[in-house]
């Protein structure tokens, strides 16, 4: 029978009433009128529900509605098991239990056997694919849950492939917060089975239905220990995403809760990579002029059916939970949804944490989903007026609707909610004046219960007596200069809380919403005062020249599929789907040239003498004659264009597509006369060719093809070449580097991959990743960058070297179709499915730029005190002079036999020396060269230093005496002098004239530089003395111990000043600003300021990321810099102790720091053997609402309330035209309102 006929009987036999049609259906298998297996897989066809489960995915409107006879908590977990639909039994929990529904020993189908290693012990549960139960792993000894698949299923291809999947999926992903895979098997029937971890313990879900949710639940210990076990759910989600994969079923029953604190994330069986829009949908886009065409529709694509056997979920398909499940998954399979899925699933389980319910709870099925699509549920604090208004914002967000709004990522979420538990201000929620001002009381409660108390009196008094009204009055005009004082101390906690929004969304990498939080944050600071405009300004200079600026955007009346640029840079060609192929000039904002095409134009090049070629959607490849606005000759090549190349030589192009057959296919055409080249280049399966890329010597070429493989063929004939790279998902781009040396490729899981372009082989080190494909990639002219677009509405640069991000990402509102670089680098070129061609400024690179590897492992580097050179050491006992300017070297290299151990100027520029052991050597420090000098001393030395300005060398020994040498001829001064210690650190004062020594039994000692003679002695510290300072005057000093403290002492007497500062590691440094005012000190990677009179802290705290292994500071300690192992050094500024800019990145571990003498410029050296340079960016000027102005241009963004929104192009263009103007913003002027849609 044929299926339509088959379809129609089965119609007219059953009806379309459920119950009546279930009814039926029993009844003929009863009547055995129908046979089992395909009853079952008719029913799964047909179903509106396919699975004893409420994860559903309902596909084309059915008669039948499957009960679920394993549903026991509203969610489809009976007992704590989720059997799933298809297979998504997910692991059972060991208070499952046997359930209803298992097959016995003795009854049909019987409990698998497994072999040798498992023994199965107990049914769990069953699912619409599979069965879990309680089996032994005799190898290792332990309970396991075994998941099989159901006997009547495993013949079935699509199924066992599902299955399978699963596993697959669920094994790759190492966390500890997902069940880990033990092994992979089949069973005596032949059916695949797997083993997991048994979780002993209950789901979130039921845990939330033992809560007491009385008054104050939002902030009691449960709810906060509920929402620890959430946050570790987001990790869990977190890693999957870094991984590339999407949940798209989370919810708390599949929330795991064991008694040991361990929180588990169960349930991957609707899995899937990101941005995989599934077999149905062939969505891809193409670098550079390989838009997507007829033949790639790009993001978003039209569906199309699933290829025989495959394994996905048909396109319309809803996948996931109602009430839980994303808008974009309630409307179907006709996108890729991203992480921004699960994180609305996320903020859904957080509602239900908050509130006790699921947020969208309707009866019917179809109900839910248009509720779901339209984003229709009761506010958290609607519900329950007891949430606090911050929780509320941020399950808001989670749970926007449309994906853009919500946070960026699960971490990002699990942030924010962190931020809330430790009541601290959080992104989404802008607190008004009395959240601040609570927030001030419970972080000030002796303050604030003293102006409660103070109230409370006036009121008593005035109760009391009327002879005390007066006294009341003064009490109550004094409680109002408080409450006015109070105020003043909330406005300025509120810009100081808007200052730490900005910089923490800053170093979260969502660089643009913190520029403008920076803005507001500088407006708010003048507003109150501070004083903290320097900090911010030069935050907002050193973070926004990460950004790569929009200097021009071109709306279209179509969506647009490629862009090009010119080999001379002076035109940009796009290509859109209205038919029109448009050339402008980038720097005017003329009319373009029109070119006519006759289907939708999707590909466009230039070749190198200029000439342009572009193809459409109906295959025909054009080459054009711009000065006559008409074709120089027409080819119909294919019967679509997708991707187009043209060759180094620009003799010839390949174009790639599809045939009259629709079979992928790229053929080579000659541009001189229009003819085709060669044979057809395929790849395997006839499947689409997305991406093609010529090698720099033009002999070869390379496809990327929708099977998954890179290709590479010979660039004169077509004829196939040797290379055939596999990738997991399809390959959607290709790119040769500029040398020929690498190729690289890009595949839908968003990943990009380097190979040796000769071998085949895939080269090590780290992979560029989007969140979901890339649809674009180029390399810069020079090589050195990499940009990236892709369906994630980002473009992105990256260290082609190293493969390390460039500045944050380039922001769009919708996924891009390509992008290029202009000739000179210094520009980029992207097109979106906005309809909007942008220019954009590139980003500058990283703040602090390599300039040298002079060669070997460098150790040490320092500016000359002149300022003019700086210096460099290595591991083998070099040393070299460099002109700060031009960076040429200046004399030879300076080598100290054994290596270096330290190296030091003179403070007057004239002299260098450089030390190791025994021997001290000095060299000339302006002209880089030997002076003869060197003092061999009869036993090793430690911390050789220069004194009396350079005209004395101060040295103690391992035995603890102290040697002194003339710096000029080397002969000895004095010593040695023995000093009752065992040293530790020596310091010269700052006029020179002494040397102080610290060391075993907290003892310092001073001794004169010109006698040798010991001046003073403080003892009795307690502790080894690790770190010492001198005030500029010479009257105090300061001491860092071994045990954590810090010590001000009166050198005239040595009695202590102040209280000790107290810190958790011992000290590292310690030291003073040039006025001796402040001190500061550096324990455990944390830097601190302190007032050198009293011993007072100064102001927050600086934490570096981890212990600093190499620090520097400028004269007058205006700026610290600190570098740690881990290979990042970060700029501060002392006064508001606040980080500026971003992360200074090496290499390798940071070995030495150095700022020049005027604090504009500082040097970095790390273990890869680079020297780096940072330059202090000049503050932003201009008064807060013009640069309110200039951060809205140049990030394409506004606030609104409390969330960053992309202007539209009206509004955008508005304010550029605000900023080109002569005079500051009239604030009374209307902006056209930033776009609530993308």
């Amino acid at each position: 029978m044929a299926r339509d006929d088959a379809d129609t009987s089965w119609q007219e036999e059953f009806g379309p009433d459920d119950r009546e049609a279930l009814s039926r259906i029993l009844r003929a298998l009863v009547e055995g009128r129908l046979d089992l297996d395909s009853t079952v897989g008719r029913l799964i066809e047909w179903r509106t529900v396919d699975d004893p489960s409420p994860a559903v995915r309902p596909t084309t409107p059915g008669p039948i509605r499957w009960p679920s006879p394993l549903r026991g908590d509203g969610e489809g977990r009976a007992s704590g098991a989720d059997p799933g639909p298809e297979g998504r039994d997910g692991p059972a929990t060991a208070e499952s239990g046997p359930g209803a529904d298992g097959p016995g020993p003795g009854e049909a189908g019987g409990w698998p056997v497994t072999g040798g290693r498992f023994e199965v012990r107990t049914f769990l549960a069953r699912g619409g694919l599979g069965e879990v139960y309680v089996a032994f792993d005799r190898e290792v000894g332990r309970e396991v849950a075994l998941k099989v698949m159901r006997p009547d299923r495993s013949s079935r291809g699509v199924r066992r492939d599902r299955f399978l999947m699963e596993a697959e999926i669920t094994g790759q992903l190492e966390h500890p917060g997902i069940v880990p895979i033990y092994a992979i098997g089949l069973d005596d029937r032949g059916g695949p089975f797997y083993a997991m971890r048994l979780i002993r313990g209950r789901s979130l879900l039921q845990a939330l239905s033992t809560c007491d949710r009385g008054r104050g639940f939002a902030s009691s210990l449960e709810f906060r220990g509920l929402v620890a076990r959430f946050l570790a759910a987001c990790d869990a989600v977190s890693y999957a995403h870094s991984r590339g994969v999407l949940h798209r079923d989370l919810k708390p029953s599949n929330i795991l809760c064991g008694p040991f604190g361990e929180t588990i994330v169960v349930d991957w069986g609707l899995a899937k990579p990101v941005g995989d829009p599934g077999p149905e949908i062939d969505r891809r886009g193409g670098a550079s002029g390989t838009g997507p065409g007829p033949d790639d529709p790009g993001p978003p694509g039209p569906a199309r059916p699933p290829s025989a056997g495959g394994t996905e979920t048909r396109p319309g398909t809803v996948v996931g939970t109602p009430g839980y499940m994303s808008p974009e998954q309630a409307r179907g399979g006709h996108g890729a949804p991203g992480p921004a899925s699960d994180v609305y699933s996320l903020g859904a389980t957080l509602y239900h944490l908050a509130v006790g319910r699921v947020p969208i709870d309707a009866a019917d099925l179809a109900e839910a989903l248009d509720r779901t699509r339209l984003g229709e549920f009761e506010r958290p604090r609607r519900a329950n007026r007891g949430i606090p208004r911050a929780l509320e914002a941020i399950i808001l967000r989670a749970m926007a609707n449309r994906p853009e709004d919500r946070y960026p990522s699960a971490s990002g979420l699990a942030a924010e909610l962190r931020r809330w538990l430790a009541d601290e201000p959080v992104i989404c929620h802008r607190e008004g004046g009395v959240e601040r001002l609570s927030r001030w009381s419970r972080k000030h409660r002796a303050l604030a219960g003293a102006a409660v108390l103070a109230l409370a009196a006036v009121a008593a008094v005035a109760s009391v007596s009327a002879l005390a009204v007066a006294g009341a009055l003064r009490s109550a005009e004094l409680a109002g200069a408080r409450a006015e004082e109070a105020g003043r101390r909330a406005r300025a906690e509120g810009a100081r809380l808007t200052l730490d929004r900005a910089l923490y969304l800053c170093q979260l990498g969502d660089v643009h919403a913190g520029l403008l939080w920076l803005a507001e944050a500088l407006r708010l600071d003048d507003e109150a005062g501070l004083g903290d405009g320097p900090t911010i300004r030069a935050n907002l200079a050193a973070w926004g020249r990460q950004l790569g600026e929009v200097v021009r955007a071109i709306p279209h009346p179509e969506h647009l599929a490629a862009v090009a640029v010119s080999p001379d840079g002076d035109r940009m060609a796009t290509a859109c789907h209205d038919g029109l192929v448009r050339v402008w000039d980038p720097d005017t904002e003329g009319p373009p040239i029109a070119l006519r095409h006759e289907g939708p134009a999707t590909v466009v090049a230039f070749t190198p003498g200029g000439a342009l070629i572009s193809g459409d959607g109906s295959g025909w490849v054009i080459a054009w004659d711009l000065g006559r606005r008409a074709p120089r000759w027409r080819l119909r090549a294919l019967a679509a264009c997708a991707a187009i190349a043209v060759s180094p030589d620009g003799s010839a192009c390949v174009v790639s597509g599809r045939d009259g057959d629709g079979v992928g296919v790229a053929r080579l055409v000659d541009l001189g006369g229009g003819t085709l080249i060669g044979e057809p280049m395929r790849h395997e399966g006839s499947v689409a060719i997305l991406d093609v890329a010529y090698r720099p010597d033009g002999l070869a070429l390379a496809t990327a093809g929708h099977d998954g493989t890179v290709r590479t063929w010979d660039a004169r004939t077509g004829a196939p070449g040797p290379l055939r790279l596999g990738h997991p998902m399809p390959a959607q781009v290709v790119a040769y580097s500029p040398d020929g040396a690498r190729l690289l490729t890009g595949c839908r899981d968003g990943r990009l991959r380097t190979w040796d372009a000769g071998l085949g082989v895939e080269l090590a080190g780290p992979r560029p990743a989007h969140l979901s494909g890339i649809s674009g990639l180029e390399f810069r002219p020079d090589g050195r960058v990499l940009l990236t677009v892709g369906w994630d509405a980002t473009a992105r640069l990256w260290d082609a070297a190293t493969g390390r991000p460039i500045g944050p990402e380039l922001p769009h509102h919708l996924d891009l179709a390509a992008g290029t670089f202009f000739p000179d680098g210094r520009r980029i070129a992207t097109v979106s499915n906005d309809f909007v061609a942008r220019v954009w400024a590139a980003p500058p690179g990283p703040p602090n730029e390599p300039i040298l590897r002079p060669g070997g492992s460098i150790r040490h580097v320092s500016y000359r005190p002149d300022g003019r050179a700086f210096l460099t050491g290595d591991d083998r006992g070099r040393s070299q002079l460099w002109d700060a300017g031009d960076l040429s070297p200046i004399g030879g290299p300076m080598v100290h036999p054994g290596g270096l151990a330290r190296m030091e100027f003179d403070e007057s520029s004239r002299r260098l020396l450089t030390f190791r052991d025994r021997r001290i050597m000095v060299w000339d420090a302006r002209e880089g060269g030997p002076t003869g000098l060197a003092i061999e001393a009869p036993i090793p030395l430690i911390f050789p230093k220069f004194a009396a300005g350079g005209d004395r060398i101060v040295a103690v020994a391992i035995d603890g005496r102290l040697s002194c040498w003339d710096s000029a001829d080397g002969r000895p001064a004095w010593g040695p002098v023995d000093v009752p210690l065992e040293p530790d650190v020596l310091i010269t004062s700052p006029d020179g004239r002494s040397a102080w020594v610290g060391g075993g039994g907290g003892t310092m000692i001073e001794l004169e530089v010109e006698t040798g003679r010991i001046s003073n002695t403080v003892a009795g510290l307690g502790a080894t003395v690790l770190a010492m300072a001198v005030t500029p005057d010479g009257e105090t000093a300061l001491a860092g111990l071994a045990d954590g403290r810090a010590v001000l002492i009166d050198l005239s007497d040595g009695a202590r000043l102040g209280p000790e500062m107290a810190h958790r590691a011992p000290l590292a440094w310690v030291g003073f600003d040039a006025e001796g005012g402040e001190a500061l000190t550096e324990s455990g990677g944390v830097l601190r300021r302190w007032d050198a009179r009293t011993g007072a802290p100064i102001g927050p705290m600086l934490p570096h990321l981890g212990p600093t292994i190499a620090r520097a500071r400028d004269a007058g300690l205006r700026t610290v810099l600190t570098g740690q192992a881990g290979g990042d050094a970060m700029a501060w500024d002392v006064a508001s102790g606040r980080a500026i800019g971003p992360p200074l990145e090496h290499l390798g571990p940071v070995s030495g720091l150095a700022i020049h003498p005027d604090g504009s410029e500082a040097l970095s050296c790390d273990g890869t053997g680079t020297v780096y340079r940072w330059r202090r960016p000049a503050p932003m000027s201009g008064e807060p609402g013009r640069v309110n102005l200039a951060v809205e241009v140049r990030t394409g963004m506004a606030l609104v309330g409390d969330a960053a929104l992309p202007l539209d192009l009206d509004g955008w263009r508005s304010r550029r035209a605000r900023l080109d103007g002569p005079s500051p913003p009239d604030p009374g002027t209307p902006d056209p309102s930033p776009s609530p849609a993308r």
